[in-house]
């Protein structure tokens, strides 16, 4: 028999049903039951357990059940494994072992869409509580009509509500109407949570006794899985996530036993019925780490493995969720359901987004794998609201006080020339769609902004209070994902100290909300700024005065109290001068041995973005698709590397401090454009195998590789094989970039010594 008799009535009361309502054709694997409603279900059945001598190879498995599904299109995959762990481990297995991306969301959309048991769940299980069984709070319902109902207050660690779903799965959440919900909300939700289970990663392993080499490999992965080395807030990381949520509920229709600090119940009579994005996401996130780590450090390394899972156990351990106990009689569970699953209802906007219009507008933004949705709306790829939409094109045609004013009746006209923008289909719709990114940031931003330093209180007021259109409109044209140095809140914060400055200085009348509700003061703004087309002349001179740079950089230092964005400096000093040119700026320290660099150099965010913000994506890597990739001679990335532009390069000493600055004018990277090339084509194989660490390493040495480059950690894409990824874009290796300015550098050094 393939599934034995003693695991019949166990499988049975999986499945909630009886034994004689089911009839198991064992020579077919199908299972027959009979439902409340006198209808037949069949489950074409496959036992995955690793002890099992009926297991039964997954493509055996899938193509059976294809075969059976064709005279009967309403059966169901029932596949059985001992755990929820269990289960993950096999389809990720199955997963690597797989070379295109297609074949990976296949994979994964099969065990979505297929009903999974586990024989653990059968088991009765034993949570400890936290603080020694503590009831924060005990509500008895004393109605006559209600038997001894009951609700229960406790804080439990994750470990323990992990173990629950470990045994359970999504089963876990039956009675729940929303369950995991998949859309932007959501992995915003996720990813807010996996800072925070990796900042206390951080905290838990400054104080844990392992090695230097594991501390410095588990501290570069979260550098790179929060795409920042800013570890503010890790001591208060993991005790503060019990705020971050409002906690789980679970319901039994049957009374709860609670002995000291221990409460005991059947999972098979308990469900879920709010917070199961909660909890999915926890064990979600906690089972990703693990199985990254432990494939950075290598199966064979069992020491590092041990204290991987050591120091999860801690995190998990202090991690701690509100979690309500409800035992009530099962027709008060619907309405309890319901009632704590509510939500404000969506409010469509007043416009009507499902127009032919909008419909077409969305065609145009399909081609970037952008779109315009309503409120509520899922998706988890890029959406915009049509208000926000709307305005931000405005912003970012230089209209900035119309944005603010936004007249609804003008919608339609806006919209019309939105159609014709993008059916230009130029490199300046690209920028837009990246401006968006950047308006998006100043959003979250703009309430750390800061009043900048010798700025009269009365001059400011105007700006601090309506002015986040007119600055949306200023950095647009200023703002560099490339040039942020890693703190794009700090970057932002000198590109507002600029703006401020500058718009102050353009008029002499209050800066009000009214004006800001015009656009004539940001037209005065690009009038100044046409006078600044560069001549030759002036930057002639600019290039005769460059000793002078050192010091003043020393002094824009100490005035704006930080480390400063170097990029920042050198843009106010063009400006003054009246110069506009394309210019980068690096780091170099000067040694014994000679020149290093102390970072490897970062290009612009859409020569990666391009991979996923494609028509047709992730489709588009599928062997069968009609379209192929954007091809290196098309991309952004062969531009980027082509382009001339002056390179700003910072020399300092071993202290740190900056003695000199050169400057390379007409510099570019086409030296490595056969690099470029292979390393692109490496990114699309990795997009079409749908696996990440394709992507080409630093250590690889190919002059260019991909790492992360993104606002924090909750800044995703969704890859090809359907994972969330943080958001990544090429470097120039170290050694290449040393190796191509080592010779300019000492150029400029020798006329220094001529002239001196």
């Amino acid at each position: 028999m393939f599934i034995p008799s003693r695991n019949l009535k166990k499988l049975s009361r999986l499945l909630g049903v009886k034994e004689e309502e089911m009839d198991f054709k064992e020579n077919l694997n199908i299972l027959e039951i009979t439902n409340d409603n006198g209808d037949t279900v069949e489950y074409y059945v496959g036992d995955f357990c690793e002890n099992s001598k009926h297991n039964i190879e997954f493509n055996e498995f899938r193509d059976n059940y294809e075969r059976y599904k064709v005279t009967n299109i309403e059966m169901q995959s029932l596949m059985v494994f001992e755990s929820w762990e269990a289960a993950q481990d096999y389809r990720e297995g199955i997963e690597a072992n797989l070379g295109l991306s297609r074949q990976k969301r296949e994979v994964k959309d099969f065990f979505k869409n297929s009903k999974l048991c586990y024989w653990s769940q059968d088991d009765e299980i034993e949570m400890t509580l936290e603080e020694e069984g503590l009831n924060y709070l005990e509500y008895k319902i004393s109605n006559k009509n209600f038997n001894e109902d009951k609700g229960l207050v406790y804080n439990m660690s994750l470990k323990e509500l992990y173990s629950l779903y470990n045994r359970t799965g999504v089963e876990l959440f039956k009675d729940n109407v929303r369950v995991k919900i998949i859309n932007a909300q959501s992995e915003r939700l996720r990813n807010n949570f996996k800072t925070s289970f990796l900042l206390g990663l951080y905290n838990l392993n400054t104080s844990y006794n392992t090695t230097q080499e594991f501390k410095d490999l588990l501290n570069n992965y979260i550098k790179e899985s929060t795409g920042s080395e800013d570890f503010e807030g890790h001591e208060v990381a993991l005790e503060g996530f019990w705020f971050h949520h409002n906690g789980i509920t679970i319901y039994s229709s049957r009374k709860f036993q609670i002995k000291e600090d221990k409460i005991i119940f059947d999972p098979l009579n308990v469900s879920v019925i709010n917070g199961a994005q909660t909890l999915t996401h926890c064990a979600d996130i906690i089972r990703e780490i693990r199985k990254n780590l432990k494939k950075l450090v290598g199966h064979d390394r069992e020491e590092m493995n041990t204290c991987i899972d050591e120091l999860l156990d801690k995190l998990m351990c202090k991690i701690r969720i509100k979690t309500i106990f409800i035992s009530v009689d099962s027709q008060l569970k619907r309405s309890i359901t319901l009632g704590l699953n509510s939500q404000i209802p969506v409010n469509i906007e007043d416009i009507e987004t499902n127009t032919k219009q909008v419909e077409r507008i969305n065609e145009a933004l399909g081609e970037k794998n952008k779109r315009i949705c309503r409120k509520g709306e899922e998706g988890l790829y890029g959406g915009f609201y049509l208000l926000d939409f709307i305005k931000s094109y405005l912003m970012f045609q230089d209209k900035p006080g119309t944005a603010r004013n936004l007249n609804k009746k003008d919608l339609e006209k806006y919209l019309n020339q939105i159609e014709i923008f993008l059916a230009s289909k130029s490199d300046e719709v690209d920028e837009f769609l990246k401006s968006i990114e950047v308006f998006e940031h100043i959003d979250k931003w703009w309430r750390k902004r800061q009043k900048p330093e010798d700025v009269s209180e009365n001059s400011y007021k105007g700006l601090a209070s309506n002015g986040k259109f007119y600055f949306k409109s200023y950095s647009k044209d200023i703002y560099n994902d490339a040039e942020d140095e890693n703190d794009k809140d700090e970057y932002l914060q000198e590109i507002y100290d600029q703006f401020v400055k500058n718009f102050i200085q353009l008029t002499s009348e209050e800066i009000t909300s009214n004006l800001l509700k015009r656009d004539d003061l940001y037209k005065l703004y690009l009038d100044n700024r046409k006078r600044l087309q560069s001549s030759q002349g002036k930057i002639d001179e600019f290039l005769k005065r460059i000793s002078e740079l050192p010091y003043k950089y020393e002094k824009y230092k100490e005035n704006n109290q930080s480390k400063s964005n170097r990029s920042m400096f050198i843009k106010k000093e063009l400006e003054e001068k009246e110069i506009t040119i394309d210019f980068r700026t690096i780091t170099v320290t000067k040694t014994e041995e000679g020149n290093v660099l102390k970072e490897a150099f970062p290009l612009p965010s859409k020569t990666f973005s391009q991979f996923y913000e494609v028509k047709g994506y992730p489709e588009i890597y599928d062997s069968e698709s009609k379209n192929t990739p954007i091809i290196f001679e098309e991309s952004y990335l062969k531009k980027e590397i082509e382009k001339d532009f002056f390179l700003f390069v910072f020399i300092e000493d071993s202290l740190g401090k900056i003695i000199d600055i050169d400057i390379i004018s007409n510099f570019s990277f086409s030296d490595l454009s056969v690099s470029a090339k292979k390393v692109y084509q490496n990114t699309i194989i990795a997009f079409e195998k749908g696996d990440v660490e394709l992507f080409t390493a630093q250590s690889d040495n190919m002059n260019l590789h991909i790492r992360t480059k993104a606002k924090d950690g909750n800044d995703t894409f969704a890859f090809t094989d359907g994972s969330q990824q943080v958001k990544r874009t090429f470097w120039i290796n170290k050694t290449a970039l040393i190796n191509l300015i080592n010779p300019h550098i000492q150029e400029g050094l020798r006329e220094k010594e001529l002239v001196g």
